[in-house]
C-alpha cells in the first residue's frame, strides 16, 4: 500500500511541473493553475530575455500609470480650484499641464499587454519539452543499484 501510494505522489508532483505558461483574463496560467505576477518572474528567470521584456513592460505600465494619474488629479484640481474660488477662470495652467501629462501616459501605455504575451510566447518558444521546468531545474528519475529502489531528484 505504501509503495502504490508512493508511486502515485511521485507521478501526481511530477505533473504539477509545466513549462508553459498561458494568458487567460490578464491572469496567468500554468498547466490550468493560476501563477500569481511575482511568480511569473521566477518562472521567467530561465529566460533572460523574456524576463526583460516583461520587466519592460511592467516598469512601462507602472510609469504610464502615475503620468495618467497625475494628470487626471491635476484637472480635477483645477476644476474644484475653479468651482470653489471667486475668480471664474477655469482653464488655467494647470489644466493644460495635467492634458499635456495624461496625453504623454497614452503611448507609454500602449501595447504593454501585446509585449507581455509576447515575452511569454518568448518563454514558451525556448522552454525545452522534454523537461519539467519551473523557473529552475527539476529533474526526477527511479533508479535502482545494489541496495535497492530509490528516487534521485535533482533540482
Amino acid at each position: 500500500m505504501k509503495t502504490l501510494f508512493f508511486t502515485i505522489s511521485l507521478l501526481f508532483t511530477s505533473l504539477l511541473f509545466s513549462q508553459q505558461i498561458k494568458i487567460e483574463d490578464n491572469k496567468f496560467y500554468v498547466n490550468d493553475s493560476l501563477v500569481y505576477k511575482h511568480d511569473v518572474k521566477k518562472i521567467l528567470m530561465a529566460n533572460p530575455e523574456a524576463l526583460n521584456m516583461y520587466n519592460k513592460a511592467k516598469s512601462r505600465q507602472s510609469w504610464g500609470g502615475i503620468l495618467l494619474a497625475t494628470g487626471i488629479g491635476l484637472c480635477v484640481a483645477d476644476a474644484a480650484m475653479g468651482l470653489t474660488t471667486e475668480n471664474k477662470t477655469y482653464p488655467t495652467v494647470i489644466s493644460l499641464a495635467g492634458v499635456v501629462v495624461a496625453g504623454i501616459s497614452i503611448p507609454i501605455l500602449s501595447g504593454n499587454r501585446d509585449r507581455v504575451a509576447k515575452s511569454i510566447d518568448l518563454y514558451n518558444e525556448t522552454a525545452p519539452k522534454d523537461k519539467n521546468k519551473l523557473g529552475y531545474n527539476y529533474d526526477m528519475k527511479i533508479i535502482t543499484n545494489q541496495n535497492g529502489v530509490g528516487v534521485n531528484i535533482r533540482f
